[in-house]
């Protein structure tokens, strides 16, 4: 009984090991949430992450972070050119509620960004903070 266990538990290890690897080796990057206090610090730095809201333009002059630039998830395709220079950089991506984070994030990763990460909560969770915004 404790030797099939330990197979078993040896195999899981094993199997985690070689699924990280692969995704290494395919290039998949690992995101990370960045929290809205987090991302005030990091705008305060001298290199500043490249932050995308990936909103509707009506959505983005409504309101926005500063420092944000507007490419709405749907044209992202047709705007990576645009961007190339982020490509090592970290890259911050936020949205409303976050689904369409997603989406971003594959695309950009698909294109070879290294750090892609997202604001958690969100515009509507830094909007609930009452933190900086633009209009």
């Amino acid at each position: 009984m404790k030797l099939s266990y330990l197979l078993i538990k040896g195999l899981l290890k094993a199997g985690l090991v070689l699924s990280l690897s692969f995704q290494l080796i395919l290039g998949q990057v690992w995101a990370k949430d960045i929290s809205q206090e987090r991302l005030l610090a990091l705008m305060l730095m001298s290199k500043k992450p490249l932050l995308i809201d990936v909103r509707t333009p009506e959505e983005f002059n409504d309101g926005h972070i500063p420092g944000a630039i507007n490419i709405p998830h749907t044209e992202l395709v047709g705007k990576i050119d645009e961007i190339q220079s982020g490509k090592a950089n970290q890259v911050i991506l936020y949205c409303r509620t976050g689904r369409r984070v997603g989406i971003a994030q594959k695309i950009l990763v698909k294109n070879n960004f290294q750090q892609v990460d997202h604001l958690t909560g969100d515009f509507k969770a830094w909007r609930a903070k009452k933190l900086p915004e633009n209009k």
